[in-house]
């Protein structure tokens, strides 16, 4: 046989085996160096896998990531051989907000990553116009609203109407704008009543 049993290479997050097409494809964390990476990998017993000539031993042999490699596997008879692609990727920045709260907020937060617009409610009542915001972003990313840098329970900002935010990602190499909407709570039908009869009989 000429199977790539299992392949990992340290750090990942995550790998998958097509053991059809024979490919292997691994997703290294943002920023990682795929110059000189080692991998781990078991074969068919007694197989033995090469990559440009030079034979390959699991947890020792370093190899250039940046293009796809091709991991020929020999069999123990040596007769019969298979080519494997092994594909290493790094993981893509997202520049989303993955949480925000503002104080005083009433239920959950609604973030569409479609739209690219967070929306949230407080208390009736509440002033909008100096919120400091908690949030988090997505990994290896900066938020913005014009050229100050946005930091999670710091800045202080006026929510009276719509706020733009631009996160970048850390390479810049994706910049999304953000609409951030927080609103007063929407008096119920019964309270609207009850203030209406307040006024014909004071």
């Amino acid at each position: 046989h000429t199977n790539i049993e299992s392949f990992s290479i340290p750090g990942q997050k995550s790998c998958s085996i097509d053991t059809i097409n024979s490919r292997i494809t691994v997703e290294m964390p943002y920023g990682t160096n795929k110059g000189s990476l080692v991998a781990t990998f078991y074969l068919s017993p007694g197989a033995y896998a090469k990559v440009s000539g030079r034979q390959q031993a699991s947890r020792n042999t370093p190899n250039d990531f940046n293009n796809p490699l091709t991991y020929r596997v020999y069999a123990e008879n040596r007769d019969i051989q298979r080519a494997w692609i092994v594909i290493v990727h790094n993981a893509k920045v997202k520049a989303n907000f993955t949480s925000f709260s503002v104080p005083g907020q009433i239920g959950l937060t609604k973030i569409d990553t479609l739209k690219n617009t967070v929306s949230a409610e407080i208390t009736k009542g509440q002033p909008r116009d100096s919120l400091r915001p908690s949030f988090v972003l997505s990994e290896n990313s900066q938020a913005w609203i014009g050229k100050q840098e946005q930091i999670s329970d710091e800045n202080y900002i006026n929510f009276s109407s719509p706020v733009y935010y631009n996160i970048v990602s850390k390479d810049s190499q994706l910049i999304k704008k953000w609409q951030v909407t927080v609103l007063e709570q929407v008096a119920s039908k019964n309270e609207k009543t009850d203030q209406t009869a307040l006024l014909i009989y004071p």
